[in-house]
């Protein structure tokens, strides 16, 4: 009495369900992996949805210098490896723009 769960025989019986609440999850930039980036590092991100997703690299005077990715990906997450030879010593930006959101995360590069 009092509760929906019940033993019988030594069967549990369930007599009702309920459902509280619905989880959903927004779209999220996570921390690149290494860094601080010596030559290489991996930057990922969830998706709630499908969508087009622009994922670029920026300067501390916000100049694009690189981009990672200008393609459609499927809902869940995802991992985008970034080469970072080619660029000096310092600290960068990179940005992720998908679905009229943009998310940005802060990167170093040691050499």
């Amino acid at each position: 009495r009092g509760d929906n769960f019940f033993i019988k025989d030594g069967v549990s019986v369930v007599g009702a369900v309920e459902i509280t609440s619905v989880v959903t999850q927004a779209m999220e930039l996570f921390q690149n992996v290494p860094n601080p980036v010596v030559d290489n590092t991996s930057i990922s991100f969830y998706l709630p949805e499908d969508a087009n997703v622009r994922l670029t690299v920026s300067n501390t005077l916000g100049q694009e210098i690189m981009t990672l990715s200008d393609s459609s990906f499927t809902k869940g997450m995802h991992t985008v490896d970034m080469d970072a030879t080619s660029l000096s010593t310092g600290v960068y930006f990179y940005k992720l723009e998908a679905n009229k959101t943009t998310l940005t995360k802060q990167l170093t590069l040691v050499k």
